[in-house]
């Protein structure tokens, strides 16, 4: 009889297994953010979002229209941090990894990158 189960319990594991992973990297990763201070002008508003496989975005809104800082968290790190005006991304965004080094910036305006990639080395920190 163990021997009749053993495919099913497998196939039950790989397939429920990735859903509990998700879960509990999503709860990490929302605790994280929690922990980390994050503020909006007077006259925005907070929002989340879901962000990647398990992660979630937190930003300032105004009108329903993302307007001011911008985080997006992963893993139980932030792995992007930037801004937004009137919608369209603005002013120096960052990528960080896992750790929280940070791995390259970028600059925008209206939307637009206006500024390569700029990876950092080593030497640069």
């Amino acid at each position: 009889m163990v021997l009749l189960l053993t495919p099913l319990v497998a196939g039950l594991t790989a397939y429920f297994l990735p859903l509990y992973t998700a879960e509990k990297n999503s709860s990490i990763t929302y605790t994280a953010m929690q922990e980390v201070a994050f503020d909006c002008p007077a006259v925005a508003s907070f929002g989340v979002e879901n962000w990647g496989n398990d992660g979630y975005a937190r930003y300032c809104q105004e009108g329903g229209i993302k307007h001011g800082a911008w985080e997006a968290w992963q893993d139980g790190f932030r792995n992007i941090e930037g801004g937004f005006v009137n919608g369209e991304e603005d002013g120096e965004w960052s990528v960080f990894d896992s750790g929280g080094k940070l791995l390259r910036t970028v600059m925008y305006h209206q939307g637009k990158a206006v500024e390569e990639p700029h990876a950092l080395s080593d030497d640069s920190i």
